[in-house]
């Protein structure tokens, strides 16, 4: 069988990989990657070993490559490398970020190889299981903006039906049929009633995580905090937010706690607040570096707000806390995965 997995961020690529290493071991996997993170050589080659064949795309990082003019001039390209790339008949194709045009595109490319190819949506970290239902951004911000991005994306760039979508959220185009979750019963509306729901095993999530990443020493203080940082600007109450972390840190500094910040791979912004704290490396996944303090995890606290990060770190056994009450936001679907998955919420003192 010859799948091939299109991933945009680390997260996903844990997926990919494990699934690659362990259902899907005896197949031809074969992997294209968005750089929307700064992809290090380490992982270059480390994606070799997982991949039969890996092609990189030019993705939104740096920043100056999230503009339409700077897509309206890499993704011909991207879309040509990948016309390139596509030599075989595809049996299965992972697609996470499919409400992008050259996604689209290359989804597009796959079904004229083989149109009984299986379309299949991958976990895209925590919101598979919450929304911001009123954080929108772009053409995703109105329905006037809504019916543009139709006309453009179905007719101008000649989409086609690969637009048509029984959802907006990712996921959500017509031709996919299942969705491979980390954990099926808490996944959130309409993917629990409108997707075949296909579980990630903890295996096969360590596989890919030892699969993308190498175990490093890290010179962390023994019952210190990992803060996970949002990118700042999804924040819809962003003041708030600021607040809220600023009195956090303020508090445990003061009960003689060492923070360590771990930012989103692409931010670029940088509040005052996280001065007095040190900063850890943010090219890489924050999973790298749960794999590294593994032997330690019970003595080291992961907070957060609503990153996938906090997900992911207790899956892997680490304690947490998310910090999302304090910040004046409020989402029910969160406040459920959150409590299913036994992660505290801080509450105001």
């Amino acid at each position: 069988m010859n799948n091939l997995f299109i991933c945009h961020s680390q997260a996903q690529l844990t997926l990919a990989c494990g699934l690659s290493k362990v259902r899907f071991n005896n197949d031809n996997n074969e992997l294209i990657l968005h750089m929307d993170f700064d992809v290090k050589d380490e992982m270059r080659q480390r994606l070799r070993s997982v991949f039969n064949r890996v092609l990189y795309l030019q993705g939104v990082f740096p920043a100056e490559n999230a503009t339409y003019k700077a897509k309206l001039q890499y993704y011909p390209r991207g879309l040509k490398h990948a016309h390139n790339f596509l030599n075989d008949k595809y049996d299965r194709v992972f697609v996470v970020c499919d409400t992008v045009v050259l996604t689209q595109k290359i989804i597009q490319c796959v079904w004229k190889l083989n149109t009984q190819v299986e379309i299949n949506y991958l976990e895209d970290g925590i919101i598979t299981y919450y929304r911001d239902n009123d954080m929108t951004f772009g053409l995703d911000s109105s329905k006037r903006s809504l019916l543009l991005r139709k006309i453009i994306f179905k007719y101008i760039f000649g989409v086609g039906k690969f637009y048509n979508r029984d959802f907006i959220d990712g996921g959500g185009m017509k031709c996919i049929k299942n969705a491979y979750v980390l954990f099926p019963g808490l996944v959130r509306e309409p993917y629990k009633s409108q997707r075949n729901l296909i579980g990630i095993t903890s295996e096969e999530y360590y596989e890919g995580l030892k699969s993308l990443y190498s175990i490093k020493p890290m010179s962390i203080a023994d019952n210190a905090i990992i803060l996970v940082v949002d990118k700042l600007d999804r924040y819809k109450y962003s003041e708030e937010v600021r607040t809220a972390l600023a009195t956090y840190i303020q508090n445990q500094k003061a009960q003689g706690k060492t923070i360590y910040c771990k930012f989103h791979p692409r931010e670029e912004t940088h509040w005052e607040i996280f001065n007095s704290c040190h900063t850890l490396e943010k090219s890489i996944g924050i999973e790298s570096i749960y794999l590294s303090l593994y032997e330690r995890r019970n003595n080291i606290l992961i907070a957060g707000i609503k990153s996938t990060g906090l997900m992911s770190a207790k899956m892997m056994g680490y304690p947490t806390v998310s910090l999302f009450k304090l910040c004046k936001e409020k989402n029910d679907n969160l406040l459920t995965f959150y409590s299913a998955l036994n992660i505290p919420l801080v509450e105001a003192e």
